[in-house]
């Protein structure tokens, strides 16, 4: 029994802290300045395509790395 009080006492005690920590994790990410000039418009809205499509670590960080691409 003392050991499910402790337990108990514990988890009450982190509830505050899971609380504050989480809150800033819901906030929207920052605005990035794009290294050169292009607009996701017609690729997102027109075409319909997913941010995945060019930026494989949208999953995994906070923000897309660049897209992989070869010069003509």
């Amino acid at each position: 029994m003392t050991r499910k009080r402790t337990f108990a006492a514990f988890c009450i005690a982190l509830l505050p802290l899971s609380l504050f920590l989480g809150a800033g994790s819901s906030a929207a990410a920052e605005t990035v300045p794009q290294p050169i000039a292009f607009s996701h418009k017609i690729h997102v809205t027109d075409y319909k395509l997913n941010c995945r499509f060019c930026h494989s670590s949208t999953n995994k960080s906070q923000y897309a790395n660049l897209p992989r691409w070869r010069s003509a």
